[in-house]
């Protein structure tokens, strides 16, 4: 994929903690909290993790194993 053609798509990533989203959390009133991020299709999991800090580095756990933070 050329990023410099391709047009980024918006993901929504709901968060919670300790937990699963009920899906009836998503048919009435306001939606849970989310995290829009601006990403490709071909996004590896380190870039994912990038955006994700970025965003609100709180959302990612305390004792990171990610290459990312490793090296």
């Amino acid at each position: 994929m050329e990023r410099d053609a391709t047009s980024p798509f918006a993901l929504q990533l709901f968060y919670r903690t300790g937990a699963f989203h009920r899906p009836d959390e998503f048919t009435v009133g306001a939606l849970p909290p989310y995290l829009t991020l601006h990403t490709w299709a071909d996004c590896t999991l380190d870039e994912l993790v990038q955006h994700i800090a970025a965003a609100d580095e709180r959302l990612l756990p305390k004792n990171r194993s990610w290459s990312m933070w490793n090296s």
